[in-house]
């Protein structure tokens, strides 16, 4: 059932009460938070600091300029 809701048991442990009752502790994540910790500035989470990463930051700022011009007028208009 929890697959089916996006997460990934990674382990589950069952005991048997003085009450004939099961507990079960199941620990689970979401299973599509990355696997991986991503470093600060690792822009496009392949798990390294590099070249790659400052590309993407320029890639988006370009994207960014492009779909709103005025951005550079703002720009050129300060004191």
């Amino acid at each position: 059932m929890l697959a089916e809701r996006g997460f990934v048991v990674e382990q589950m442990s069952c005991t048997d009460t003085d009450s004939k009752m099961r507990v079960c502790v199941i620990l689970s994540k979401d299973g599509t938070t990355p696997s991986q910790t991503i470093s600060k500035g690792d822009v496009n989470t392949d798990g390294e600091v590099n070249i790659a990463d400052v590309n993407e930051v320029i890639s988006l700022i370009l994207g960014l300029v492009r779909e709103h011009p005025e951005i550079l007028e703002q720009i050129k208009n300060r004191p």
